[in-house]
Formats: structure tokens, C-alpha cells, sequence
């Protein structure tokens, strides 16, 4: 029950180069990452490994955030699709606006 949907809340989706989606993997020190629709962070892979970049300057002791949905969506589709996927509402800077 519990342990099921917290590992699903935390899987990365893996995908090749072109984005194709190749499955999902649980990437512990990932999972860390809270998402922004207006994230300072990017999620790439290389065959299974994951890595993340930042793709703003980010101050020393802020926050490193990736996003967790397609950011050309809308608000109202990025926000529905987290709640289904992540059971949470977003409230980052972008959603907030």
C-alpha cells in the first residue's frame, strides 16, 4: 500500500535522446529534487544513468528544483497532471501567477 505509493510518487521517467520513454527507475538522491514549473534544474539521461544540470545561475543555498511535468502544458494541465501523478496542487512562482 504505503511503500507502493511512495516508490510511484518518487519514479523517474526514463527516456532515450529523442524522448522516448524507455520506463521508469527510482533514483533515491533524485526523488530529493522538488519540482517548480519554473525549475531551475533539468533531468537528462544517459542509457539508465541520470544526471541533473542546473540551466539557471543559482544562488549559493538556494533550492535546486526540476519539474515533474511537461512544462509547455498550461497551468490548469500541469497542475492536474500532478495531482494525478504526484497528489499534490502547485503552487511555484509560474502556477502562481
Amino acid at each position: 500500500g504505503r511503500l507502493v505509493a511512495a516508490a510511484h510518487a518518487n519514479m523517474h521517467g526514463i527516456a532515450d535522446s529523442e524522448g522516448r520513454p524507455l520506463g521508469h527507475g527510482l533514483y533515491p538522491a533524485a526523488s530529493l529534487f522538488n519540482h517548480s514549473c519554473a525549475p531551475n534544474c533539468v533531468v537528462s539521461f544517459s542509457g539508465a544513468r541520470l544526471a541533473v544540470r542546473t540551466i539557471a545561475p543559482v544562488q549559493q543555498g538556494a533550492e535546486l528544483t526540476v519539474a515533474y511535468v511537461e512544462l509547455y502544458a498550461g497551468r490548469a494541465q500541469r497542475r492536474a497532471r500532478l495531482e494525478a501523478a504526484k497528489a499534490f496542487c502547485c503552487c511555484c512562482s509560474r502556477c502562481s501567477l
